[in-house]
């Protein structure tokens, strides 16, 4: 007897039951999914970058029209501080108070307070005044503090009213540099230059009046205030003359008081842009 043994090999090619294209290519369920994740991550990943995109120059977009907005309101006080009435007065008491920084007897006195900033000479027109390398710039507040004795009367137009004010605007109408007696520049200990070296006795006059101006308690008590304070004195005798910015209401004169709009820190292009430099 004759036997015939047949030997069948598989052919694998059978067992793969995943759909073939046209081309040939096989199109696994594992393909699919991971194409799925990376367009999904892509998406989110362009979501973020719109998103970052737009909040940027919307946060750029607001501190443009927030500095314009603050430069055209604080034009606008100073065109409203100097359209304010002037009052010519005259000083009567027979008193005297000490002035802070001169240590002279007055009748009256008024503090100038105010802050310093620097500029490089290299940004600056040749016609400016400069120490060394550096240029400074004062910026001074609208409001003084005002000192006199007790029972202090200001003349205006023959006519005699009492006074109870703490701050006032002196004008500059008339010669207030005859009456400057004088001037102090401090800065905070631990960032002393030689622009406004700190000096421990203007300190002590300068915290004197710690709660009495905003600017003074900037520098003093905020760690990111102020890093100098000028105080400068103006101190009259009795008979003199004084410009005020005030009106006279019930037999009484009244000062305006207001301060002037300030940012703590201000930068070389800041001040640049306020002093018309380019």
């Amino acid at each position: 007897m004759i036997k015939f043994k047949f030997h069948i090999k598989a052919d694998n090619s059978f067992s793969n039951t995943n759909p073939v294209d046209d081309n040939g290519g096989n199109f696994q369920a594992s393909d699919k999914n991971t194409l799925k994740i990376i367009l999904i991550i892509f998406g989110v990943f362009c979501l973020v970058c719109l998103t970052s995109f737009i909040g940027f120059f919307s946060i750029v977009f607001n501190g443009i029209n927030s500095m314009q907005k603050g430069a055209e309101e604080k034009n606008e006080q100073w065109k409203t501080i100097h359209a304010l009435p002037v009052l010519k007065c005259k000083i009567y008491t027979d008193e005297t108070v000490t002035a802070p920084i001169s240590g002279s007897e007055a009748a009256f006195y008024f503090l100038r307070i105010g802050n310093e900033h620097y500029l490089k000479y290299d940004s600056l027109r040749a016609n400016t005044e400069t120490q060394g390398d550096i240029q400074i710039y004062e910026n001074f507040d609208y409001s003084m503090i005002t000192r006199y004795p007790k029972g202090t009367k200001l003349s205006v137009n023959g006519n005699l009213y009492t006074i109870d004010f703490q701050y006032s605007i002196m004008d500059t109408l008339g010669n207030n540099n005859v009456h400057f007696t004088g001037k102090i520049v401090n800065r905070k200990e631990k960032n002393i230059s030689m622009y406004a070296p700190f000096h421990s006795k203007n300190h002590q006059i300068i915290d004197h009046f710690k709660n009495e101006h905003p600017w003074i308690s900037s520098y003093l008590e905020d760690i990111k205030g102020y890093e100098n304070i000028i105080m400068e004195e103006y101190t009259f005798k009795n008979g003199d003359s004084i410009y005020i910015k005030g009106k006279i209401t019930d037999h009484k004169i009244v000062a305006f008081n207001e301060h002037q709009m300030y940012t703590p820190y201000k930068t070389q292009k800041q001040i640049r842009e306020e002093r018309g430099i380019k």
